[in-house]
């Protein structure tokens, strides 16, 4: 897993999501969250990210497992 940039807080996901994704998928997409590889959003989600990673608010990030599913 990549070196952490910033301090984890609570971490979240779907129902839907954790029902269809792996823990491992879920753990790899978790190291590239935390080493701020935001997978796919938009522009505005990833620069609002970037401009509030130190401020301990919402961090979005969207990432699709081998299999394509997009969580």
């Amino acid at each position: 897993m990549a070196k952490a940039k910033f301090r984890i807080g609570k971490l979240v996901s779907t129902p839907g999501a954790r029902e269809r994704v792996s823990n491992g998928e879920m753990l790899r997409a978790l190291g590239r969250h935390v080493a701020w590889d935001w997978g796919n959003v938009c522009s505005e989600d990833a620069e609002a990210n970037e401009d509030t990673v130190n401020e301990r608010t919402r961090l979005l990030s969207s990432y699709t497992t081998r299999g394509g599913v997009r969580f």
